[in-house]
């Protein structure tokens, strides 16, 4: 939504091409009609809806479809927090540096006035005094650490409260565990019920699904000498080294951890 598309592939003797979603395909959904789906259940509720978010980029593509959301209908609008330091500096670039993305600095500048950026620990604490409805949008995206885990304890034992997560959940981390329908979370050495709704709208994700990795290789003019996969999970991997020795008669290699390999002109 925000970033340029990525520049096609001419030619390349080896190729090293992640496979997050290599075994998956996204859902064909609306991601701004989804948000906004998202917002008004919670809203009518008068909850607080968090969005655990990665720092860079992504909180920036969430903070432009509120953006967009709020726009569209002018009943959803409710405050924005951005808890994260490191969000709000990256958010800092987006606007200098608007050359690099889709957006104009000016769009930027007004995204950023719906958003009530918090810097220090004592906002962030004032924010669970906060009543709802209003959103909070902070690190970490796979609840691994940061200030969210704050805002979880505090908010998600009530039901009228929700949680959107907006990106790739890695297993093992509690991200993956709400995905996967957890009741409770264990953070900071003691256990949270779970009780407010859990939305998942991995739409978001900067990852591009099988077809768009295959898409993207089959761009290339003439077939590589080597294709190895890596950045994925060992089933989205093989999943993904079917489809590529399948559909494109290429047999990819999975590299072990820590195996070296020496690439020749």
């Amino acid at each position: 939504l925000l970033m340029k598309p990525p520049e096609l592939p001419d030619k390349a003797d080896h190729v090293i091409i992640e496979s997050t979603y290599g075994g998956k395909l996204h859902p064909s959904l609306e991601p701004i009609e989804s948000l906004s789906e998202v917002v008004r259940d919670v809203v009518r509720r008068d909850g607080v809806l968090l969005i655990p978010s990665f720092a860079v980029g992504r909180a920036q593509t969430i903070l432009y479809c509120l953006h967009q959301v709020f726009k569209k209908d002018p009943s959803l609008e409710v405050p924005v927090f951005l808890n994260s330091p490191m969000s709000t500096n990256v958010t800092d670039i987006y606007i200098n540096y608007s050359l690099g993305h889709r957006l104009s600095k000016k769009q930027c500048e007004d995204i950023c006035g719906d958003v009530r950026f918090v810097n220090s620990v004592g906002e962030s604490m004032r924010l669970n005094q906060r009543p709802g409805p209003m959103i909070i949008v902070s690190a970490s995206g796979m609840m691994t650490g940061g200030r969210i885990l704050h805002h979880i304890k505090e908010f998600a034992p009530d039901k009228k409260n929700g949680i959107l997560l907006v990106g790739y959940q890695a297993e093992g981390t509690r991200g993956a565990s709400l995905v996967n329908g957890a009741e409770e979370l264990k953070i900071h050495g003691q256990y949270t019920p779970i009780n407010a709704k859990v939305y998942n709208l991995d739409i978001f994700s900067a990852h591009a699904d099988q077809k768009g990795l295959i898409s993207w290789l089959k761009k290339l003019r003439e077939r590589p000498k080597s294709l190895y996969i890596v950045h994925g999970e060992r089933a989205s991997m093989d999943a993904f080294r079917v489809k590529v020795r399948d559909e494109l008669g290429i047999e990819a290699e999975i590299p072990s951890l820590g195996e070296k390999v020496v690439f020749k002109s």
